[in-house]
């Protein structure tokens, strides 16, 4: 009898991921920033961009003696419409583009397009400027998330993860994120929506 062969990710296919992260430019430019965001708000950050119906987290910094991990780590995928950094990817999609973000319901009904109360939240972001998910991705973590623009539109999305009941200003912690995004957004060549 023969055994069943086992296959692995092993050191090459690292190697395939690490130069798609340095061919896409973002991530270099991003992860200093992170850096930065990360020590001065003491919360975790990420940068994340759409794949499908999902958010893909491409970069990540955690601040020093971090005791809980939180639900973002480069490489994991979680539903944009629940998370902050999706969310602020979905709010400038074209509009005729966004059910292609958007899983179809998962009871068999028959989807009538992007529901109505994502939609509004989605027209609140655009106006903000931000994104919020209060624990709708990880029971008991508040996120705040910014989009970032390159020169083609939307590229991705910079975000920071905290426990609620930290005493944090979301909006204190929105502005210095959309400031990030934006001398980010800058540094690609895009600009930021108004």
């Amino acid at each position: 009898l023969h055994e069943p062969a086992a296959y692995s990710i092993g050191l090459r296919t690292f190697e395939v991921g690490a130069a798609y992260l340095r061919r896409t430019g973002a991530v270099g430019v991003i992860a200093p920033e992170l850096v930065g965001l990360t020590r001065t708000l003491n919360v975790t950050t990420h940068y994340a961009v759409l794949d499908g119906t999902d958010a893909v987290y491409l970069c990540k910094e955690d601040p020093p003696g971090l005791g809980v991990q939180l639900a973002s780590s480069i490489g994991a995928r979680l539903p944009a419409e629940l998370t902050a950094v999706g969310k602020a990817c979905l709010a400038w999609l074209p509009p005729d583009t966004l059910s292609d973000h958007i899983p179809s319901p998962a009871n068999g009904a028959v989807a009538t397009g992007v529901d109505k109360r994502l939609l509004e939240e989605l027209a609140d972001i655009r106006l903000t400027g931000f994104a919020t998910d209060s624990g709708q991705a990880s029971a008991g973590i508040e996120c705040v998330a910014a989009p970032v623009f390159d020169v083609s539109g939307p590229r991705g999305a910079i975000g920071v993860s905290y426990l609620l009941g930290l005493n944090k200003s979301a909006d204190e912690i929105a502005d210095k994120v959309m400031t990030v995004a934006a001398r980010v957004t800058g540094m690609l060549g895009g600009t930021v929506p108004r």
